[in-house]
């Protein structure tokens, strides 16, 4: 990734804190989003108002987008102390009528109450009685139970609402149900789903629409698409800031892209043992998603229509540069020069770029009254380039290519293939004696598709370029071609030659060539993944792994962290990879009773109560306390994952004893308390360990004053005739 050698004492980011796939629910670890937050309290606002009723919010979305995790983190109180968020995951709920659905919402909102809701009875429902008069009632007792609080209820992926109408498991009365209850009682509702309702199907959700609103969730603002690049591993990756800008231009703050592409940059540096993110970096972890890309990307695109497809694939092939734009006319002259006939009218393709505008998949500026388009993620720009071709989109959308390749081609690509073609006609046909030029050449028409689909393809020896190779062949004569890729067994064949004027295509694929991987760890005994899938304990050899392809392999064992690598096996060969297990560590967070103790770890000083100790190695630990006054406490405590916290109880030192005496009558006085008045001696007295004050006012005039040292479990005497201080040990006190 790039050629800094590993860093010392370089320690694995284990576990990889980029999440991927799965909603935010670590607050620790969700950026952005504060104008959400504010729009529910603002439109959800208190009133004192009796007419003042509920209300509805629509967050809209492509999938990944972050609505579902805004949905978490108003479940974890992210709106304030007013609010009793309630989540309701139509995805995962499983009703098979109505009954059973406001069951559900019923028991979600009484376990929202905590303890409040436990003298609250669950509505009974049945078939002969009024639902939504049930229901109601109940909601009329939660809302008794706190007075002062807003229920919200948060239904996600609103749109299966539908689809479960449409099945028969649930019946439109339901969603009259809610739209009545928030026309008469102070309960909100928030949905997410990919469209607002005015989208959907009105008779489903006309009642709503008058007290709606919606909220599109797309990108993050620029400095919490920064923050989430850096906050997360903050003292372990050195973030340049060229590299956190070239994050952000490729994902343009999408918090999925940006987690995607962070997370693998860390794992990347793991397998270096590096601290530094660099831009070589960023491009090897883009490169790996343009060729494998991620599921969302393609859900994305097989989401596209007909006309989005080729507009988006020749958009991006007028966009060599990262951050250049292209217009209507650019578009246009490229389709005409190719003439790829792609059935794409002036209005169709200026309509399309609007619409994917509009939809925030393009950017748009003006330029002399002109609209110009840019690809928003320039990691779409990227993948589409490669992987969404014209050519490869046509082939997708199954459109016929013209029996006339010169005609699609262009004149440039005419050009190149008639200087490309002469040396290969030239071996094949015979110049004759009797003409003043070359006789003309029959052609025929050729499609080789090759699998896998970067494989480079060589004709006659010759480079023609890499993936399906179209174009005009010398008729009727045989063709030999070289199929090579990486991982792959190199193929040759002859083709038989192709009658002029016809055409013909063959689908090559290539053997895929495997190795094997033997995977040790210091210690061994870890648990072993490659690519996911569990091989045992280490040492292990997994055999059959696809060959010239970086592998993730994972080792973990109890005690240790986490390792990771990603080896690249070799064709029928066997590649052995070591993982270092370093021992795990953890916070352990020390306190004490009493606190404000000196806190040390095995003998060293670390810090005063309530302490937090981050990375304690796991294994045996010797914790310590010690304050004036009290006892030492000390505790031997086997540190694992599950540690969490040490609790040390310091018990109060032995008093000691302190006794004033001499040879004249006096009235003696202890911390300001008078002990005993007119004699010789205070007799003992207990006392904590430390100074204590003395005062003697002696019957003949005068007075003395000390301070005396108490010490836990001794006798202090003080004489005060002689004015000497003696400790001795207490009778029966260990020495």
């Amino acid at each position: 990734m790039n050629d800094r050698p590993p860093d010392p004492g370089f320690t694995p980011i284990s576990p990889n804190p980029y999440i991927v796939g799965n909603p935010v629910r670590d607050r620790s670890m969700f950026f952005g989003r504060e104008a959400e937050f504010d729009l529910v309290r603002r439109r959800f606002q208190d009133s004192t108002d009796p007419s003042h009723c509920g209300l509805l919010l629509v967050f809209c979305g492509e999938r990944r987008s972050g609505k579902t995790s805004i949905l978490f983190q108003i479940m974890d109180k992210r709106l304030g102390p007013d609010f009793i968020p309630v989540l309701i995951d139509m995805q995962s709920m499983a009703v098979g009528n109505e009954i059973d659905f406001l069951t559900r919402v019923s028991e979600e909102i009484r376990s929202a109450l905590g303890p409040d809701g436990a003298g609250i009875a669950l509505p009974k429902f049945s078939s002969d009685s009024n639902h939504y008069a049930t229901f109601r009632k109940f909601v009329q007792e939660v809302m008794r139970a706190r007075p002062q609080k807003r229920l919200v209820l948060l239904f996600d992926e609103y749109e299966l609402f539908e689809n479960k109408i449409d099945e028969g498991l649930l019946s439109r009365e339901a969603l009259l149900i809610l739209a009545n209850l928030m026309e008469n009682e102070r309960v909100y509702l928030i949905l997410t789903g990919a469209q607002h309702l005015d989208h959907r199907r009105r008779e489903y959700w006309e009642k709503f629409l008058p007290k709606s609103d919606f909220r599109m969730i797309s990108f993050l603002e620029r400095e919490d698409a920064i923050s989430l690049i850096r906050k997360p591993v903050e003292g372990r990756v050195e973030y340049a800031d060229e590299v956190v800008d070239a994050i952000y231009r490729l994902t343009a703050g999408q918090p999925f892209y940006t987690q995607a592409i962070c997370q693998s940059l860390v794992d990347n540096l793991n397998e270096i043992r590096s601290r530094h993110a660099t831009r070589e970096g960023v491009a090897k972890v883009v490169d790996g998603i343009v060729n494998n890309p991620l599921p969302q990307m393609k859900f994305l695109w097989d989401g596209f229509e007909r006309d989005e497809k080729l507009v988006l694939a020749l958009l991006a092939e007028c966009l060599p540069e990262e951050g250049s734009y292209a217009g209507f006319d650019d578009l246009k002259r490229q389709h005409q020069r190719r003439r790829y006939r792609l059935g794409l009218d002036e209005a169709r393709i200026a309509q399309t770029l609007e619409k994917l505008f509009k939809s925030d998949i393009l950017l748009r500026r003006d330029r002399a009254n002109r609209h110009q388009y840019a690809f928003r993620m320039d990691l779409w720009r990227l993948w589409i380039r490669r992987q969404h071709s014209v050519w490869q989109v046509r082939r997708e959308l199954a459109i016929p290519i013209p029996k006339d390749p010169f005609r699609v081609a262009g004149p440039v690509v005419i050009a190149v293939v008639a200087v490309a073609a002469v040396p290969i006609a030239m071996r094949f046909i015979k110049p004759h004696a009797s003409s003043l030029s070359p006789p003309r050449t029959e052609i025929a028409y050729l499609t080789l598709t090759p699998e896998p689909v970067d494989a480079m393809v060589y004709l006659e020896g010759r480079a023609i370029g890499r993936g399906t190779f179209r174009d005009s062949v010398t008729a009727a004569q045989d063709l030999h071609f070289r199929v090579i890729a990486s991982g792959y067994a190199d193929t040759q064949f002859a083709m038989p030659g192709i009658a002029a004027g016809q055409s013909a295509s063959r689908r090559v694929e290539l053997r895929a060539l495997f190795g094997d991987l033997q995977v040790e760890t210091q210690p061994p005994g870890a648990r072993v993944k490659v690519d996911g899938v569990s091989y045992g304990t280490s040492p292990v050899t997994v055999h059959r792994l696809a060959a010239a392809q970086t592998h993730r392999v994972e080792a973990t064992l109890a005690g240790y962290g986490a390792a990771q690598a990603q080896p690249t096996v070799a064709p029928d060969s066997v590649v052995a990879v070591t993982l270092p297990l370093a021992v795990g560590n953890t916070e352990v967070r020390v306190s004490t009773e009493p606190p404000e103790c000196s806190i040390r770890l095995d003998g060293k000083p670390r810090g005063r109560s309530p302490y937090a100790l981050a990375g304690v190695p796991f294994g045996a630990h010797t914790f310590a306390a010690a304050l004036e006054g009290y006892l030492p406490a000390e505790s031997t405590v086997v540190v694992s994952e599950a540690t969490r916290e040490v609790h040390l109880i310091l018990l109060r030192e032995p008093p000691g004893t302190l006794i004033v005496q001499g040879d004249h009558i006096a009235d003696i006085y202890i911390d300001d308390t008078r002990v005993t008045q007119e004699a010789q001696n205070s007799g003992p007295r207990s006392y904590t360990g430390g100074p204590h004050q003395v005062h003697v006012t002696l019957k003949a005039g005068g007075t003395i004053d000390t301070s005396v040292v108490v010490r836990s479990r001794e006798v202090a005497t003080f004489d005060y005739s002689r004015m000497t201080i003696t400790h001795r040990p207490e009778r029966g006190a260990r020495p």
